[in-house]
């Protein structure tokens, strides 16, 4: 622990803080690995059964992929794809409802195979694992030529299927890509239909790419999406009139959202349209089936054994075949599902198997069909990871990890009897609940959540007792109980949803918890008799760590009940209330020395940042950056106004003495930003401008902020600071409207960090708390969104296109320009977090103390973290995790990074010694 000089406020060393980040990185790392195998890896067996199918040749299928189409450009008049959508009159036409996470690799999987995509294959999505039980694999046994082109995802899931010299396979090089890897992959597949193949692949991404870097509302993607129509009316015209009775499948892999994103849950992404034509096809528009139902439907039109891993059956829908094959099909689909099931070891597998065989041996009309489609659906319910000792293990760490959380402030725990009878009587409700596997579950994971806490107690209370502190204020340990007991209330009112008083609890749930709401805004904004300045006591880490940590599970228990919450009231809009509450106590507090005109200023800055977050406006396509065009004039010349006013102002308010090398290298680098955004579309520019163009600002806002770290006091540094940080953001945000949104916060985060120095000490655990809250505000405002390839969004890309012209993967798949535009995009992620810090350092908070901070909002990431897995135990019937908690998580993870970069950049790991001009730190001892 290191000592503020003068203050006697304790912070944490640098080697303490090193050690927080990196232990509380890890165990989010680690149990997030061990969820991932016990909940959502699913199980394959060694063997894969082929089950039905005729005896003879295979037949001639194409199936084009078009990456990223969304619903509306193909079917909304008029359509971006005219010739698409007039093919779909011959057959098939609608939408295909896709798993989560919308990643290319696990949706393409499921267009081959049927399997649903899941998290593995999600974070495999550069550099896919081959997927064995598709239909290209069945083929290529019938003896037909398989060919594929394009983007490298069906050349890594096939690659025993393909023949090199039958294959064109491009590695993902992000939006750098708009179209050229397309233009050299259809002459190729032109090139394999005339040679003989008859099972061919295209995989064309423009409009992918396009939407991640201009957005999917524009003229841009429709662009995109007309040359994608003219390609494949190339492709198809060719391969059909080569094997006139072929069967063809145009199928987006996903959707995307209208800001460009997709693989985190969001609904537009989930709808991907597709053309299904040629021979037993039904003539059907408007369709809607599942994305997994496609492959096996493939398989029933070329004859083929149905896929073993197919999780729905073939659509009845879309088949127009005699109602013997269609029968015959659903069969073989059941029965390889059941042998499947069985080489998992799934119990309940023989009396749906009994039940199938009955249903083969009669004469099934409609009802039959229903009624083996029903079976395929239960089947595959039963097919889930069986591993309960891993999930229990999970739940225990979890726990545990809630423990070490809440231990870090040296209590002495004496909770009370009925602590202990409650926990044990809870346990025993578990057990009783005999109906409910799940509840029965949490049984021994209260049990060893009530162990530990006893241990840590009488661990803890020896150690005080030892020496000779006073004891603490009890209340901790019936907090944490009801943490710990919190999933298994929350699984018992999952079972309940499913019960015929759903629609009443429905009904009831609103007011429930409105007046919850009521009643906590009552308790904390009540007032409270003055103490005598002494009675103040002065921030210590522990404490920080302690209301980071707690913040930080109410943050991941809020986010797990999503799914409860969001028909009655949207979560983004109870965050921004939240948020709004945490200023209000924040303007209550004695930080602000009761000077009126401090409290106005700085409830104006916050309450206008916070405004600006919250998806407040609309539907869930986004905030209201997200429904803007990307590049757009007159959102433009408002960030151009925003950022001249902004440095004005911090121009004028620099004394004479001020930074000036960390000045002129941030104005170089704003300057350099604006350049490079008025020359992004120019081509043939000169190797040095390019150079300069893609990276010149990046590297003068970073050596700005260096420059800052080099014996300048955190007051004089806070306007480089934030115009490196408004460099920045010009450069890698993803639209005009979003650099207007950051300017504004720029301005914010000026007025804030001008404020008169705070009179009386703030407690460091409600700073973490309003931290994290004003965080997640500027992520929304930003434009941000809780899913993967937010880092494909924006102008992280901008100037990249010449590192990969050879589009050549390294490690895992991924190339040179979507490494550099992570970093990049990463880095855009990080400027709230370097606005947050810098407002708190030029307010006085010393170094010591921002390394506290840091270490609480850490704990607070793994305290969310923790939560969120106690959550996947119990909403995993109902697999919200996979949907879009996960994006959470792993979001979450990622930002620890982000942050430690921002305390970097602000003078967290510096040297503890008093910097010349360094004003009195905001929270300093209160002398009695």
């Amino acid at each position: 622990m290191s000592t503020t000089p003068g203050t006697g406020e304790a912070g944490p060393s640098r080697a303490a803080a090193w050690a927080c980040l990196a232990l509380a990185l890890a165990g989010i790392v680690s149990l997030g690995r061990l969820s991932l195998v016990g909940w959502l890896e699913a199980p394959v067996p060694s063997g894969l059964p082929w089950v039905g199918g005729d005896a003879g040749p295979a037949r001639p299928v194409l199936m084009v992929v078009v990456d990223g189409l969304r619903e509306q450009a193909l079917w909304e008049p008029p359509s971006a794809l005219p010739w698409l959508a007039r093919l779909a009159q011959e057959g098939a036409g609608g939408v295909a409802r896709a798993g989560n996470p919308t990643l290319t690799a696990a949706c393409v999987r499921t267009l081959l195979t049927g399997q649903w995509p899941d998290l593995h294959a999600a974070l495999k999505n550069f550099d896919a694992e081959v997927a064995r039980g598709s239909w290209l694999e069945a083929a290529r046994e019938r003896g037909a030529r398989t060919a594929h082109a394009g983007d490298a995802a069906i050349a890594q899931l096939c690659a025993p299927w393909l023949d090199a010299a039958d294959t064109l396979a491009f590695p993902d090089r992000g939006p750098v890509d708009q179209g050229q890897c397309d233009a050299l992959a259809v002459p190729f597949v032109l090139e394999r239909i005339a040679a003989g193949c008859q099972a061919v692949t295209l995989h064309l991404t423009a409009p992918d790419h396009a939407g991640h870097k201009h957005g999917a509302l524009g003229e841009p993607y429709r662009a995109a999406c007309r040359t994608v129509d003219g390609q494949v009316a190339s492709v198809v015209s060719a391969f059909r009139a080569r094997h006139p009775r072929a069967l063809v499948l145009v199928a987006a892999d996903h959707g995307v959202s209208a800001h460009g994103t997709h693989g985190g849950g969001e609904p537009s992404a989930e709808r991907a349209p597709f053309v299904l034509v040629g021979p037993g096809v039904a003539q059907v528009a408007g369709v809607e089936v599942p994305q997994a139902a496609l492959a096996p439907t493939l398989s029933a039109l070329l004859g083929l054994p149905q896929p073993p891993l197919a999780q729905a059956p073939p659509s009845s829908r879309l088949l127009s075949l005699p109602a013997a094959d269609v029968q015959r099909a659903l069969d073989a689909h059941v029965q390889a599902r059941a042998q499947v099931a069985r080489a998992c070891g799934v119990d309940g597998v023989d009396p749906l198997d009994s039940k199938r065989a009955q249903l083969a041996l009669s004469k099934m009309g409609p009802g039959g069909v229903a009624a083996l489609e029903a079976i395929s659906l239960d089947l595959d319910a039963l097919a889930r990871p069986a591993v309960g000792a891993l999930q229990a293990g999970v739940l225990v760490l979890a726990t545990l990890g809630l423990c070490a959380l809440l231990a870090l402030r040296p209590l002495a725990w004496s909770p009370s009897r009925a602590v202990w009878l409650g926990w044990a009587g809870l346990a025993l409700l578990a057990l009783a609940l005999a109906p409910s596997p799940r509840l029965r579950l949490l049984a021994p994971g209260l049990a060893a959540g009530g162990l530990a806490l006893a241990v840590l107690c009488v661990l803890l209370r020896a150690w005080r007792a030892r020496a000779g502190a006073a004891p603490a204020p009890r209340g901790v340990a019936a907090l944490l109980a009801l943490l710990l007991v919190a999933p298994m209330l929350l699984v018992a009112f999952d079972e309940l949803r499913d019960a015929a008083e759903r629609s009443l609890l429905a009904a009831s749930l609103p007011p429930v918890v409105a007046a919850l709401a009521l009643g906590g805004a009552a308790i904390l904004l009540r007032r409270r008799p003055r103490r005598p300045p002494g009675a103040l006591q002065s921030a210590t880490l522990a404490r920080g760590m302690v209301a980071a940590a707690l913040s930080g599970a109410l943050l991941g228990a809020l986010l797990s009940v999503r799914p409860l919450v969001d028909p009655f009231v949207p979560v983004p809009v109870l965050l921004a209330l939240l948020t709004l509450l945490g200023v209000a106590l924040a303007l209550r507090s004695r930080a602000l020395g009761g000077v009126p005109a401090s409290r106005r200023a700085l409830a104006w800055s916050l309450l206008a940042l916070v405004l600006l977050a919250p998806r407040l406006l609309g539907d869930a396509a986004g905030s209201w950056v997200q429904r803007l065009p990307v590049r757009d004039l007159a959102w433009a010349l408002a960030a151009l106004v925003l950022a001249a006013g902004a440095r004005l102002a911090m121009g004028r308010s620099t004394a004479a003495r001020g930074p000036r090398l960390a000045s002129v290298l941030a104005d170089t680098a704003l300057l350099l930003a604006w350049a490079g955004r008025l020359l992004v579309e120019a081509d043939g520019l000169p190797w040095a401008l390019r150079v300069l163009r893609a990276f010149g600002p990046q590297l003068a806002a970073v050596g700005a902020l260096v420059a800052c770290l080099r014996g300048l006091a955190p007051a004089e540094a806070l306007a480089p600071r934030l115009v490196a940080a408004l460099a920045l953001a010009r450069r890698l945000t993803a639209s005009d409207a979003e650099c207007v949104a950051f300017a504004g916060l720029v301005l914010c985060a000026w007025h804030a960090g001008r404020l008169a120095r705070a009179a009386a000490p703030v407690a460091l655990g409600g700073l973490a708390a309003l931290v994290v809250a004003l965080r997640t505000a500027g992520f929304h405002a930003l434009g941000g969104t809780e899913s993967f390839s937010t880092i494909d969004v924006g102008a992280g890309f901008l100037g990249l296109e010449w590192l990969g012209g050879a589009a050549q993967a390294g490690a895992g798949g991924v190339t040179w320009p979507i490494a550099v535009a992570t970093l990049q995009v990463g880095l855009r992620f990080a400027l709230p977090w370097l606005l947050l810090l810098s407002v708190l350092a030029a307010q006085g908070l010393s170094a010591s103390l921002l390394r506290g901070l840091l270490a609480g909002l850490v704990a607070g990431f793994a305290a969310r973290s923790a939560v969120l897995l106690l959550m996947l135990w119990a909403f995993a019937a109902n697999a919200w995790w996979v949907e879009q908690a996960y994006t959470v998580y792993a979001l979450g993870a990622a930002d620890v990074p982000l942050l430690l970069l921002a305390a970097l950049a602000t003078g967290a790991f510096r040297a503890p010694r008093l910097q010349a001009g360094e004003p009195a730190p905001m929270m300093g001892a209160c002398s009695a």
